[in-house]
């Protein structure tokens, strides 16, 4: 499959020895916009055939003896697409989001508006760079990300067990969540806290059993 949307794809004027492409990347597709003459544009899906579709225009410049470099934000696959980009020997700059404030407090913002702005500052040298970490240190990254969540969900769920239970009038302690055998012990509580139990509504139970899931 090609290009999803093709918009002014056109060339004008002479020939340039480097050609800047400035790329507004997002999750299903990606815009971009090539300083050749008076503008390309396309418009691409994040799929095997839309890169292919992409390389193809790339190859076609590279091919007349030019030499493409691109810019491109910082996102969730911008690892990927620069991976994907230097493979096939495209130089790639990863733009620093947080000093290029061009396009984020952009009044225009638009897909198109975007990849050209990207493309006239990589001409110009002006794009604020931003270096990736090792593809070893990001899976690490993201695994304490993911550790992170769990450990602050974990005692979210406590803390809301041991209102429940101060609420219903039942003896509880910090300790008494600590564990797996501690949040069973609370889960059979005892005959009188049975009582109070059956009364009350099941989101004792519900969150003991997601904290025992959990632990």
């Amino acid at each position: 499959m090609g290009p999803i949307h093709r918009i002014d794809l056109y060339r004008m004027g002479g020939e340039a020895m480097t050609i800047n492409v400035g790329v507004d990347l997002h999750k299903t597709q990606f815009t971009v916009f090539a300083r050749v003459g008076d503008g390309v544009f396309g418009k691409y899906l994040t799929t095997e055939d839309g890169y292919e579709s992409f390389m193809a225009q790339v190859r076609m410049w590279r091919g007349e003896g030019q030499t493409v470099r691109v810019g491109v934000e910082s996102t969730g696959n911008t690892r990927y697409f620069k991976n994907r980009m230097e493979r096939e020997g495209i130089e790639v700059r990863v733009i620093n989001t947080l000093k290029f404030k061009v396009v984020n407090e952009s009044v225009k913002k638009t897909d198109r508006h975007d990849a050209a702005t990207i493309a006239e500052f990589l001409e110009k040298d002006m794009l604020p760079e931003s270096r990736l970490c090792s593809e070893a240190s990001e899976q690490l990254r993201r695994l304490l990300k993911v550790r992170t969540t769990l450990v602050q969900t974990t005692v979210t769920v406590k803390n809301q067990i041991h209102g429940l239970l101060t609420g219903l009038g039942m003896q509880d302690s910090r300790a008494s969540l600590q564990s797996k055998r501690g949040c069973q012990k609370t889960h059979a509580g005892s005959p009188e806290d049975n009582r109070v139990i059956s009364a009350s509504p099941v989101e004792i139970l519900i969150l003991v059993n997601i904290l025992v899931d959990i632990l």
